[in-house]
């Protein structure tokens, strides 16, 4: 019965999610045709991601608050457990963010160029040369420009095993070159409401803990591995605290 109830409800929603996506991208295509439309882009990408969130009935607990200070922008920084995240963080974070995408989300119609509008911060994991670190630091630059964050996932892709992995150096390289403060996030059960693998979601209860900012100003590139290790460190002992609270 529980099955068959979390069936009926994956399928209502993706059709409610699709109907409501396919409305608000042309809608967000047409406003950014006049200017980068950012406050806009926050309240339709809130409402998209609460709507997800309450259609695969997540129930969500959150901690730290405080240490967020809404006027500044940051390198958010989280583990990932889950497709269910970025709508996640889209829904419940208290700062606008924009997320670094991989390359293959803007080949999605209609999807992908609205990504593009709104300042999505496409990346390409493969590429690594000058010119493709310039154009990455300048569409970070833009985000930074507008007031907003940017959320990236070190991880790289979604933990198979529910476990903290290690952390890749990109989002830290981003942070130290354009000295924004790091905000390290902690999220838990996300994977229990949308399991890796799984069709279905399954509902359930999630924590997010965010950590005091770490500042990058006057660091170089030889500080990328020190403030990594505590990145990872801080993350992965609230994981472990919260991943048995939910």
């Amino acid at each position: 019965m529980r099955t068959a109830f979390n069936a009926v409800r994956t399928v209502v929603g993706a059709v409610v999610v699709v109907l409501y996506t396919i409305t608000v991208c042309t809608w967000l295509m047409v406003a950014t045709r006049f200017g980068p439309a950012a406050r806009q882009t926050d309240v339709i990408a809130r409402s998209w991601g609460r709507l997800i969130i309450y259609l695969a009935g997540a129930r969500v607990t959150i901690e730290g608050l405080e240490h967020v200070d809404r006027s500044r922008s940051y390198v958010c920084v989280c583990n990932h457990l889950s497709n269910l995240d970025a709508p996640y963080h889209l829904g419940l974070m208290p700062v606008g963010v924009r997320f670094l995408a991989k390359k293959e989300l803007y080949k999605i119609p209609l999807f992908g160029s609205t990504l593009r509008a709104v300042g999505m911060v496409e990346t390409d994991r493969k590429a690594h040369s000058p010119e493709a670190l310039r154009l990455l630091n300048e569409r970070v630059g833009y985000v930074i420009s507008i007031g907003r964050s940017l959320m990236i996932y070190p991880e790289g892709t979604r933990s198979a095993d529910g476990e903290l992995h290690a952390f890749k150096k990109g989002a830290f390289r981003i942070a130290v070159h354009n000295q924004m403060p790091l905000l390290p996030i902690a999220i838990a059960g996300t994977n229990k409401v949308w399991p890796h693998g799984e069709r279905w979601w399954r509902g359930g209860q999630t924590k997010m803990v965010f950590h005091p900012p770490i500042e990058t100003a006057g660091l170089d590139d030889s500080g990328i591995d020190p403030l990594l290790e505590q990145v990872h460190s801080i993350i992965g002992k609230t994981y472990e605290r919260i991943r048995g609270e939910v």
